[in-house]
């Protein structure tokens, strides 16, 4: 294979190498979510996503005010990642 092929491999898996995972796009637009409208702090290991539900491992303060507050979660959440990205919070 010639140099410029090499390169044109490697520039377009540069192109790829930068794209973000859905699922760690959204777990981040959750926290920032919680912390603009809820006020609320949670580190990101304490989310984790599969199957269209997102899981809190934090306490069950934090937790009942998600709770109180999961509609418009889900509501968000799916407004900017498309209907039914997730259907339910954990």
């Amino acid at each position: 294979m010639s140099d410029s092929g090499i390169q044109k491999i490697e520039e377009l898996l540069g192109k790829y190498s930068k794209l973000t995972p859905k699922d760690v796009l959204i777990k981040d637009f959750f926290i920032t979510l919680l912390n603009e409208e809820l006020s609320l702090s949670i580190k990101k290991e304490t989310v984790s996503f599969s199957n269209k539900i997102l899981f809190l491992k934090t306490n069950s303060v934090i937790k009942n005010v998600v709770f109180l507050k999961k509609e418009m979660i889900i509501k968000e959440i799916n407004t900017k990642f498309g209907k039914n990205t997730i259907i339910d919070i954990v």
